[in-house]
């Protein structure tokens, strides 16, 4: 739309208004601030200007909704009205808090008096309004911005033994926490009761004692040595979201593990598919942010009905702690998870699938991806003869062959020191559909420390941006690794395709089944897809092998299609 000389836009309008409001505030502030200096109706002078502020508030009620401000920013494009007219309300009561601040810097007892007196305010708009000052901190001095952050904002955790604390936390846990991620309330209580359960609240420490109201709350599992702490649930209510509390209530939970050799937080999280659900992924990038790590195991959790739920395991070490030995972290989560499920039969069993595969935790145990040459295979050939030949399915010399054509791909698994992990051979279909992994092995004395699962994510985020469907692998069932295809799938965060596959040789067949990791844009791919991409493997790699039959026209049952 074309607008007429003089037309001004709705928005143009409201960003000027706010301007000039914001200014005139700043600026009758300013003025009664010096014009007042000497006078001793000063405090009168701040309640006229701090009921206008609410009295504009009472006018918008949006401007004072906690659930509104604390997340004003995702309103930016759905509400660009509210998300303008609250930018301007919230600097106009910013720079009213940073005027009664000024006055403790002043010399004279009355102004610091006053200051103290209104010191209750400033804690109770900084609940409203903290979210838009970290987001524009920038607008005000480096003094005012650590005075909020880290004096009115300061956070303590309070330790809840009582009965009806529980009762009340425990109604919001259950509001707000899935149905399959809640306990039973007598299983809750026996664990608080016995001390292996603790409750905690999280409030801001200057807030008045009258004042009841709570950031978050923590329930953490920890036993007689405190050398660990099991966190089951930390919340942070609604509107002090989106804040950073989350990042100070955890660090100020890293501060409860007392032992006499203190290792650090563990804690379980879902389990995200590649390009899986934001808020998933999400939380995960928060503890990440926070110095977290997960210990790639086959983990679960158990739920009731002899269920139990794929999760991912995460630790957090204190400061300091480079190497926790997984004799230890097994034992503490065999007794932790024992106790916390104790409710279900089954737990014992759903324990025995995973607790063998903990690893150590070392730090900086990432691993890095390089596209390896021929004299990478050479060096590498020694490990091609640890195989046996019925995993063997190309033999060297044809391996060889298809590295020189560029059929075939070589990447090396190193760790940051450099050391040799494992290695994978990959072909990437003739249209980019798919990038296929054929082979990934990970050396004898590297193995169960979770590098397939570490090796899967890097390479989909290198690879994804050059591929249209995402990565394909295999799992041959006559692999001797103890979890199924369908965990393996889950483990690494990816979908076992409906379909079995099979590799003829002389006398018999190799069955193998194909695991997806499909882009996070991709919901579905035709069964036909893969389908095609096994003929081409077929045709590609394994044609004229003196192993595999050339007669393949059965190779496989037809795959269904794939549906996120």
């Amino acid at each position: 739309m074309i607008l007429s000389t003089g037309e001004v836009p709705l928005e143009t309008t409201i960003i000027i208004i706010s301007i000039a409001a914001t200014l005139l505030t700043i600026f009758i502030i300013s003025f009664l601030l010096f014009f007042f200096s000497h006078k001793k109706n000063l405090h009168d002078i701040f309640e006229k200007e701090y009921n206008s502020l609410l009295e504009k508030g009472l006018e918008n009620p949006s401007l004072r909704d906690p659930l509104k401000t604390s997340h004003y920013d995702d309103y930016s494009e759905s509400d660009r009205a509210f998300y303008l007219k609250y930018s301007a309300y919230a600097q106009m009561v910013w720079n009213f808090l940073k005027t009664i601040y000024d006055l403790s810097s002043l010399r004279q007892r009355k102004y610091r008096n006053l200051y103290r007196s209104w010191f209750p305010v400033i804690i109770e708009e900084n609940k409203l309004h903290y979210h838009w000052f970290i987001k524009n901190h920038e607008l005000f001095s480096p003094k005012f911005q650590d005075y909020v952050k880290n004096i009115v904002s300061e956070i303590t955790l309070e330790l809840k033994t009582d009965i009806d604390s529980f009762n009340v936390i425990n109604q919001r846990l259950k509001k707000e926490f899935p149905l399959d991620e809640q306990k039973d309330d007598k299983q809750m209580m026996d664990l608080l009761i016995k001390g292996y359960y603790r409750l905690f609240i999280a409030r801001f420490a200057h807030q008045d004692k009258s004042d009841k109201s709570i950031i978050g709350y923590v329930i953490y599992y920890t036993n007689k040595d405190n050398n660990f702490l099991f966190l089951d649930y930390l919340n942070i209510l609604p509107e002090y979201q989106n804040s950073g509390h989350g990042s100070k209530i955890f660090n100020l939970l890293m501060k409860e593990i007392k032992g006499r050799n203190p290792h650090g937080v563990l804690f379980e999280i879902e389990t995200s598919k590649v390009g899986g659900h934001s808020l998933k992924n999400k939380r995960r990038q928060f503890y990440t942010n926070l110095g977290a790590s997960e210990l790639y195991c086959p983990y679960r959790a158990p739920c009731d009905n002899h269920r139990s739920i794929p999760m991912s395991l995460m630790f957090r070490p204190v400061e300091g702690k480079d190497f926790v030995r997984k004799e230890d972290i097994r034992s503490f989560m065999k007794e932790a998870i024992s106790k916390i499920h104790a409710e279900y039969p089954h737990t014992p069993e759903v324990i025995n699938t995973y607790i063998d595969e903990i690893p150590n935790y070392e730090a900086n145990s990432s691993i890095n991806l390089e596209k390896g040459s021929l004299l990478d295979y050479e060096k590498i050939s020694e490990f091609l003869n640890m195989d046996s030949w019925r995993n063997l399915l190309v033999e060297k010399d044809k391996i060889h062959q298809l590295l020189e054509n560029k059929i075939y791909n070589l990447i090396l698994l190193k760790d940051q020191g450099g050391n040799l992990l494992g290695y994978a051979f990959v072909y990437l279909s003739k249209k980019s559909d798919f990038l296929f992994i054929d082979s990934l092995k990970i050396l004898p004395f590297y193995q169960n420390h979770g590098y397939e699962k570490m090796f899967i994510q890097k390479l989909c985020v290198k690879t994804f941006p050059l591929v249209k469907y995402g990565i394909v692998g295999k799992k041959l069932l006559i692999d001797e690794k103890k979890i199924s295809d369908e965990q393996f799938a889950v483990f690494t965060n990816g979908y076992l395709l409906d379909g079995e596959y099979s590799y003829f040789l002389r006398d018999n067949k190799v069955s193998l089944k194909l695991i997806f990791y499909p882009k996070e844009e991709i919901n579905n791919v035709k069964g036909n897809e893969f389908n095609q991409l096994m003929d081409q493997i077929l045709l590609d790699i394994y044609s004229g092998s003196d192993v595999i039959n050339i007669n393949h026209g059965e190779h496989f049952k037809k795959n269904k299609d794939f549906i996120r």
